[in-house]
């Protein structure tokens, strides 16, 4: 039950993620298959913009 309902949520969140993001970023995103896994490409892409920025 408890995996299921996190399956449940987790889809949402990920369905979220996609429909925010620009159509180039979602071309790349979009074969991710749970959120966390959204969350460490975009933290991949950006780590080094982020550096360069400070």
């Amino acid at each position: 039950e408890a995996r299921k309902c996190w399956e449940e949520f987790d889809e949402i969140a990920r369905c979220y993620m996609l429909a925010i993001v620009t159509s180039t970023l979602y071309k790349q995103l979009e074969n991710c298959k749970i959120a966390k896994a959204i969350l460490d490409k975009i933290e991949d892409m950006f780590r080094g913009q982020v550096a360069l920025a400070q």
